[in-house]
């Protein structure tokens, strides 16, 4: 399973792989535009997005600041940095890519008109310590928005619930009854933040490729064979079933998310 918390430890070219896959996908696409959209960017605003990876949605926010703005990424892997850089070294307005630590954003206080942070926060051991720094950086009347999955909601339709459920239970376990996603009202609250508006970001995928290679269920529920929390021949009736699903066209994986856009 990839280590986002750790990309340079890890294997950062399919890290960086599985970000362009997952960016491919419309429905990631939509919510994700949605996302910027919430931050309701003007030509000549500065603005930042934290843990930006290889940088899409950085590029993204560049063109809606226009030449007068300034669009900065900020990232604690070298190798996102570097490849980040790459994809826009031809352009003739580049945003900006900073290597930096999201606990202390290497910025001024009250520089930015608009801060962002998308799918990182369920990484962090302090949370509310990282939001703290993107309300630092953030101007007074500035918006921050926030995106996360709720992996303790995820869910798997069209293969019997009995078999089902005690497997995802086991999968949900690790995120406790509360994710990252389901708390990002009383997060905001803690940071001084108030009223957060809170919109759905669920993301849904029928090919059990997709759902394999995103979601990595086959790898996790494979560790909970592997550390004996699972018997093997139930995963392999439960893959078996996946097929059959997947065959029959009733196959539906829904990971719930969230996104939450507040004003400083």
């Amino acid at each position: 399973m990839l280590r986002f918390d750790a990309v340079d430890c890890d294997d950062s070219t399919a890290c960086i792989a599985f970000l362009d896959l997952a960016s491919s996908i419309d429905e990631v696409q939509s919510f994700k535009r949605r996302s910027i959209d919430r931050l309701e960017l003007q030509r000549g605003d500065h603005v930042l997005d934290v843990g930006c990876g290889a940088g899409t949605e950085v590029l993204a926010m560049a063109d809606r600041v226009g030449a007068r703005g300034r669009a900065y990424g900020l990232d604690a892997s070298r190798a996102m940095i570097s490849e980040a850089r790459r994809r826009v070294q031809l352009l003739e307005r580049r945003p900006q890519f900073v290597l930096g630590d999201v606990y202390r954003l290497p910025f001024a206080s009250e520089s930015f008109d608009a801060v962002r942070a998308d799918r990182i926060f369920h990484f962090l051991e302090s949370p509310r310590t990282a939001l703290l720094e993107m309300v630092r950086v953030a101007k007074p009347g500035a918006r921050i928005g926030i995106g996360e999955p709720r992996w303790n909601a995820l869910r798997v339709e069209g293969v019997d619930r009995a078999l089902t459920e005690p497997i995802l239970e086991l999968l949900r376990a690790p995120h406790g009854p509360h994710g990252i996603g389901d708390v990002l009202p009383a997060l905001f609250a803690s940071a001084g933040l108030a009223q957060p508006r809170i919109e759905p970001a669920d993301l849904e995928l029928r090919s059990l490729r997709l759902i394999h290679r995103l979601f990595h269920l086959e790898h996790r529920v494979l560790g909970a064979v592997g550390d004996g929390r699972l018997a093997s021949g139930i995963a392999d009736v439960w893959f078996r079933a996946l097929e059959a699903a997947e065959h029959r066209g009733e196959l539906r994986c829904v990971l719930p998310g969230s996104t939450a856009i507040a004003v400083k």
